[in-house]
């Protein structure tokens, strides 16, 4: 298959990497570094018009520089694809990633985790909190909402470094004519309150604290040992709420057994209590989860942002030896603030 860009003519291969709902990944013969994804025929029929003016804005005016530092942290559309012979749109160009991890395989659970870090210690959840920050910080700075913050849209690693995939779902604006390309998508159990509560996720209004709201779901997650700010145990059950509950129900209803008294819900018993973590981190945390749902819209301006989240883990991420973690005989590590240590319990 060759498809014609701005930037000359790419071949691809003839059987895809990865696919998905929208379109499938290529491999592109005469650009190793970067791959293609090529849109379904359904998504083109239903969006391709929206989705083409998008991509040439995204690959026309590029507001952030996607390697920092040396590492990838956007992979920014890089080219728009057509058929050679029809001129039809088909995709576009983005760059090849080095690693294939996503971050729910370090949110997963520890035996799942060790086998894929044989070394991880609460230090790297510390490094992946504080890395995935400072990207949506990035990001927010440079007028880009990421609105799907979707788990398989993180990659990630094994010396702590974050890439955000799927940029073409991002909420952006063209400077130039002020058209808005809307986020239309999202997994509910991510999403913030003020997003749930529309009818239907493309007609919502993304913000940056939205963003803020999932990047908080993110870091306690890694944090908390894959424990979810909305998950909670029926009282007198022993199920938890990935079978019990709705989690994007306890969204909308601002309904946290770790942060909220609840008469009929508690903290799973495998959960680590948020007593192991700092008390600032914890705070950050109430600011964003402490809510009603009548009060959603008053509670979003209290929300830790992704700027004071990434000044928040800066102490803890910095490199050893660092006076704020502690290390146990087992080797594990954790806050300074903690006299023993919680992982060995």
């Amino acid at each position: 298959m060759i498809y014609r860009g701005r930037k000359g003519d790419y071949r691809l291969s003839a059987n895809p990497l990865a696919s998905g709902g929208e379109g499938a990944v290529y491999a592109i013969e005469n650009c190793t570094p970067s791959v293609a994804k090529i849109y379904h025929p359904q998504k083109l029929q239903n969006s391709g018009e929206m989705l083409e003016r998008k991509l040439q804005t995204m690959v026309q005016e590029v507001p952030v520089q996607p390697i920092v530092d040396g590492f990838l942290k956007v992979a920014w559309p890089q080219d728009v694809l057509y058929d050679k012979t029809t001129g039809q749109f088909v995709g576009f160009v983005m760059p090849k990633l080095d690693s294939s991890l996503k971050i729910y395989q370090i949110e997963q659970d520890e035996n799942h985790r060790l086998k894929l870090f044989p070394h991880y210690t609460w230090k790297y959840a510390v490094q992946y909190a504080y890395n995935l920050s400072w990207v949506v910080w990035y990001l927010h700075l440079n007028g880009v909402i990421i609105g799907d913050m979707n788990m398989n849209n993180i990659v990630v690693d094994k010396q702590g470094h974050i890439t955000l995939i799927d940029c073409d779902s991002f909420d952006i604006t063209n400077r130039r004519t002020g058209e808005r390309f809307k986020c239309e998508v999202g997994m509910e159990e991510l999403l913030a309150p003020e997003i749930q509560g529309c009818m239907m996720v493309a007609n919502a209004d993304f913000t940056p604290a939205a963003d803020d709201f999932s990047l908080a779901i993110h870091i306690f997650r890694l944090l908390m040992m894959n424990a979810d700010p909305f998950c909670a145990a029926l009282v007198g059950k022993s199920v938890d709420s990935s079978t019990a509950l709705n989690t994007n129900l306890n969204i909308i209803n601002g309904e946290s057994p770790f942060f909220r008294q609840l008469p009929n819900k508690k903290v799973p018993p495998w959960a680590p209590p948020v007593s192991i973590l700092p008390p600032e981190i914890v705070d950050a945390f109430k600011n964003t989860f402490t809510y009603r749902q009548r009060t959603i819209r008053t509670a979003m301006k209290f929300r830790t942002t992704a700027e004071e989240w990434n000044k928040l883990l800066l102490k803890y991420a910095q490199a050893d030896p660092n006076p704020n973690l502690s290390r146990c005989r087992n080797n594990h590590v954790y806050s300074a603030h903690l006299t023993t240590c919680p992982f060995c319990k």
